[in-house]
């Protein structure tokens, strides 16, 4: 099947005067419209939306990886991979690696290819994240929406079958939060009262608690959640929960991390995916529409 690019664009606001060593927020002129875009392709894409991939047990996944960067400055990105919600290493300059650095010129992209080998017989998820401008932190208490940092693409693999092993669902209650009807995941320390408890930058004391918190859909039954500190997944188990109730509301879940001690900030990036290891595309290729989205937070920086 001929290789098929599929890139999505996401629509960034962007500042006409750039701060190199601080992020600022992107929509300070709103004439100005950039967009970033994430592509993967691999020769064997079942379909020609790329979403889905059939390969026979042994053989390695090689897909190309391209950034588009339609923006008057040079960005550079962090490549995270995770397979099934767990962060792997992939083969890139004939080294294993769990992270790649891509920098784009300005108005300009960048292109790579990996390898990813081992994989077991049955139905797989793979989630490739690109985090922009990865070191450079909040500088104040700051705003900064997760179009502005975050793209993915999500992609099932079939290794030999289509048979899927389910993970464990915890079922959770849906609750409320004054103002929370918004799509990006949040972070509050324990018992929020509204989004103004929003962490952005704040300083973390050991031991501390905090809360992770995203908006649901009604028609959106199953999530799976997970975090990066930096460039590393997060200790805490990756969760995968089931809803109590078919409401829209707010998911609240406990959540303990601790930044590496030693670097004075660090990042925190929260992740949230609708119906984890279902197929979006069917046997016969038609598109289910099923919800597919993966969610990310606000810029965080930690101290």
């Amino acid at each position: 099947m001929k290789k098929l690019l599929l890139l999505f664009l996401l629509v960034l606001v962007a500042s006409s005067c750039a701060n190199r060593e601080a992020v600022k927020p992107m929509n300070t002129d709103k004439s100005k419209t950039y967009r970033v875009g994430l592509g993967m392709m691999e020769k064997h894409a079942l379909y020609n939306r790329g979403f889905t991939f059939q390969l026979q047990e042994g053989e390695p996944f090689r897909p190309s990886i391209q950034i588009l960067n339609e923006m008057p400055e040079t960005n550079t990105f962090e490549l995270y991979f995770l397979l099934d919600y767990k962060q792997t290493a992939v083969s890139y300059g004939g080294k294993q690696l769990k992270t790649i650095r891509m920098e784009t010129a300005p108005n300009g992209s960048g292109q790579l290819d990996v390898e990813l080998t081992g994989l077991p017989a049955g139905r797989h998820e793979l989630l490739l994240v690109a985090v922009r401008n990865p070191d450079k932190p909040l500088m104040t208490d700051q705003l900064v929406s997760p179009m502005e940092t975050y793209y993915y693409r999500r992609a099932t693999l079939l290794i030999g079958s289509d048979k899927v092993t389910e993970p464990a669902f915890q079922e959770v209650a849906v609750g409320q939060l004054e103002g929370s009807k918004v799509r990006n995941v949040f972070l509050t320390r324990p018992k929020p009262t509204s989004l103004n408890d929003m962490l952005k930058r704040f300083k973390h004391e050991p031991g501390s608690s905090y809360d992770l918190h995203f908006f649901t859909r009604p028609e959106v039954e199953k999530y799976a959640v997970t975090a990066l500190v930096n460039n590393e997944q997060a200790e805490q188990p990756v969760h995968f929960i089931r809803k109590t109730e078919r409401k829209e509301g707010l998911i609240s879940l406990p959540f303990a991390f601790e930044p590496p001690s030693g670097r004075p900030l660090s990042d925190l990036t929260l992740i949230v995916v609708e119906n984890p290891f279902e197929r979006i595309d069917d046997e016969s290729g038609t598109y289910t529409k099923i919800p597919w989205m993966v969610y990310f937070n606000n810029k965080i920086t930690v101290e």
